[in-house]
């Protein structure tokens, strides 16, 4: 069980790496705060440091230069961390409502060691209910 100030670091180690890799747009530099492995949980991007870098610039940073993100909440327990975001892929256009994010990130000895994701597209039109995704 790790205690209130681990788990403060490890946000803190998570919120730079997503603000530093999606809106500074720099994987290299955020690259630095993974640890010595990296396992990937996301089907279709190899395990290791070279593969994220590869994937991000390939799905992420090349295709979408408007990208930006917003941390909604960071949840630490234990050696867990939860990024609840918003991220609009086009920034520039208005109509782009962007996707609800959840992605969950593995420390170790203050680095990233290991990833998941789960995220889905915010809708238009009428909700049924008057909460947000957010």
């Amino acid at each position: 069980m790790a205690d209130a100030s681990v788990q403060a670091r490890n946000k803190e180690v998570v919120r730079q790496f997503v603000e530093t890799l999606l809106n500074d747009r720099n994987p290299e530099k955020a690259s630095e705060l993974m640890g010595n492995r990296y396992i990937q949980h996301v089907p279709g991007v190899a395990d290791g440091r070279e593969a994220f870098l590869k994937d991000i610039h390939d799905h992420f940073l090349d295709p979408f230069p408007n990208a930006r993100l917003e941390i909604k909440r960071l949840i630490a327990e234990d050696d867990l961390v939860v990024c609840h975001a918003h991220i609009v892929l086009n920034s520039a256009d208005p109509a782009d409502r962007g996707l609800a994010s959840f992605d969950m990130f593995r420390l170790e000895d203050g680095g990233i060691v290991e990833h998941w994701v789960a995220a889905q597209p915010v809708p238009d039109g009428d909700p049924v209910n008057s909460n947000t995704m957010f």
